[in-house]
């Protein structure tokens, strides 16, 4: 923890004064948290368990919902991004905070279910229906696991109407089947809406454009012909991933928190 918070605040790595970026995010759909974004996808049960404001009086929820809220909030500025990227370029890397909080909050919401109040529940539950409905039909990914979603939302109304139902087993055992599979059909969901794009066959990794034998063969003889502290400067589009691919001592610097005077060092006192 020490290691982590001193890197942060040690952290000197400028970004480009003359790039801006707004005070809110553009609302792209990748950003789309709960349909199906493209760092993250949570359940719209999320929302519920947020407004089951009677539950705040237990502590370990109050502090989960309260970060959860947090974190949904702080998700709407770029800033956010910023500050969890070593306040360097924005990057979505604090989006497992979220994760583990909103599932935490969910599995205590659900500990204490037969506390909640049928009515509250209800408005709020049919608020999220209306927003699955908007996302499901208006966006473009694969978005199914939202029918598993309403399925266990009914089935937990069926349990605050029938408040004797959630002293039997067989009732615990299927609200967690429910989001099990809520879960596996979500991430299948994931798969072929944004990594199916990405994923590439094994032999993809003996094609030239990734690996190429030319490349290696110059690559060895400048490293066999040069001092041994001397370093090689490659740009391709894999560029981070080249020194490890041909196996050289490249000259890059990939890291999102870095003392600024490793650069200076590299940049000016090495020229």
């Amino acid at each position: 923890f020490y290691t982590g918070v001193s890197a942060v605040m040690a952290n000197d790595r400028q970004i480009n004064p003359n790039l801006t970026f707004s005070l809110l995010i553009d609302f792209k759909e990748k950003y789309h948290m709960f349909s199906d974004g493209f760092y993250i996808t949570i359940s719209t049960l999320t929302f519920i368990a947020l407004f089951a404001f009677r539950l705040y009086k237990h502590y370990f929820y109050r502090l989960f919902a309260i970060l959860t809220w947090i974190m949904l909030i702080g998700s709407l500025t770029p800033y956010f991004d910023s500050f969890f990227n070593g306040f360097s370029l924005p990057a979505r890397r604090w989006v497992y905070i979220l994760g583990l909080s909103s599932s935490v909050l969910i599995a205590l919401f659900l500990l204490h279910l037969s506390e909640v109040s049928i009515k509250q529940y209800l408005y709020t539950a049919l608020g999220c229906v209306v927003v699955m409905l908007y996302m499901y039909t208006q966006y473009d990914g694969n978005n199914t696991w939202m029918w598993v979603t309403l399925i266990l939302m009914i089935f937990l109304f069926i349990c605050l109407y029938q408040p004797h139902l959630l002293k039997r087993k067989a009732t615990n055992i299927a609200i967690v089947l429910l989001v099990f599979i809520q879960q596996l059909v979500m991430i299948q969901n994931y798969h072929d809406t944004h990594m199916s794009i990405y994923e590439r066959p094994i032999a993809a990794m003996k094609e030239d454009k990734y690996n190429n034998a030319k490349l290696q063969h110059k690559f060895d003889q400048l490293q066999r012909e040069k001092d041994p502290f001397s370093r090689i400067e490659y740009l391709s589009f894999p560029a981070q991933n080249s020194p490890l691919i041909y196996g050289f001592r490249g000259i890059a610097l990939y890291s999102s928190l870095f003392n600024g005077d490793i650069l200076n060092y590299y940049d000016k006192t090495m020229q």
